[in-house]
């Protein structure tokens, strides 16, 4: 074998080596960016956000044309909001926000009468099937066989309603 040879015969078993690693540098060095810059981080954040602002103006039963038209309520009543869920009150109260403390300790006010100091809150499916508890039927019922959670001012704590009681919504931001 001549030294033409022997270079030809290395060079077409090293191209598919070179292009390989090139490749592979190539290929491997934009998964390591990607890896390094995923997942994105969050943008900054301040204060404790899904906090209650205050409650609607009128109670209401749970028929309140669905989702949508009941998170209206809130809306209209403080721009921006909607109705709290469940954590979000329990975010408020822990964090003593203002605006629960104060419910919870006005006797007077909006909470005027003994059966006024509950707000009704979003809590999705039912998490106990025996009353089927489930926003009244996504507030389109206002039965008292269907049931809607609500947060209880005085006892500082969740309970279940009949969908035929009127309560304000607990609005959040």
């Amino acid at each position: 074998m001549n030294q033409n040879s022997v270079k030809k015969a290395l060079h077409a078993i090293l191209r598919p080596i070179v292009q390989g690693l090139i490749i592979f540098a190539v290929f491997g060095l934009g998964l390591y960016a990607y890896a390094i810059t995923y997942p994105p981080q969050p943008g900054p954040v301040s204060g404790i956000f899904g906090q209650l602002v205050g409650f609607t103006a009128s109670p209401v039963n749970g028929s309140q044309g669905g989702y949508k038209l009941a998170n209206d309520l809130c809306n209209t009543a403080f721009s921006g909001s909607h109705i709290c869920v469940a954590e979000e009150i329990t975010r408020s109260y822990v964090a003593q926000n203002p605006a629960i403390t104060t419910a919870t300790t006005n006797a007077n006010g909006i909470w005027n009468t003994p059966n006024m100091y509950f707000a009704w809150v979003d809590n999705g499916p039912p998490g106990f099937t025996g009353t089927l508890s489930n926003d009244c039927g996504g507030w389109t019922q206002p039965s008292a066989t269907y049931y809607g959670s609500i947060w209880d001012m005085k006892g500082k704590s969740f309970v279940i309603n009949t969908c035929d009681n009127t309560r304000r919504f607990a609005c959040c931001m």
